[in-house]
């Protein structure tokens, strides 16, 4: 299995935040349907820095993880949500810190891989 998390701004430029209830509808439209086994989505708050004038603001986050089977489509489903969300949303980027980690299958813990014992799972 691999972890992909995924922060998305609430904030968008012009209006009020995003509500919880336009939330609901882009997961219900875009992320759902490319992630049909599930997912999980929990409220931050962040803050990040505008690459073009250097400004840091703080933002409500939506974070969204997603646990998915090494598939070779992964990654263009991924990108679609996050291009979804940049383009209904006017957003400039989507963070993605870690974009993919590796979780073993039907453990409750990921291991890190300088974990004792990880190289026993296949782990480097």
């Amino acid at each position: 299995m691999l972890v992909a998390e995924l922060f998305f701004g609430r904030g968008v430029k012009g209006r009020e935040p995003l509500t919880d209830a336009e939330w609901a509808d882009f997961a219900a439209r875009t992320i759902t349907p490319k992630f049909p086994d599930g997912f999980t989505v929990f409220d931050g708050d962040g803050q990040w820095r505008n690459p073009q004038t250097g400004h840091i603001a703080g933002s409500r986050t939506k974070v969204l993880v997603i646990a998915a089977k090494r598939e070779p489509d992964l990654a263009r489903r991924l990108a679609a949500v996050i291009d979804a969300y940049k383009t209904e949303f006017h957003q400039q980027s989507v963070g993605i810190p870690r974009l993919v980690r590796r979780v073993l299958a039907g453990l409750r813990d990921s291991r890190p891989n300088h974990s004792r014992g990880a190289r026993q799972y296949g782990w480097p």
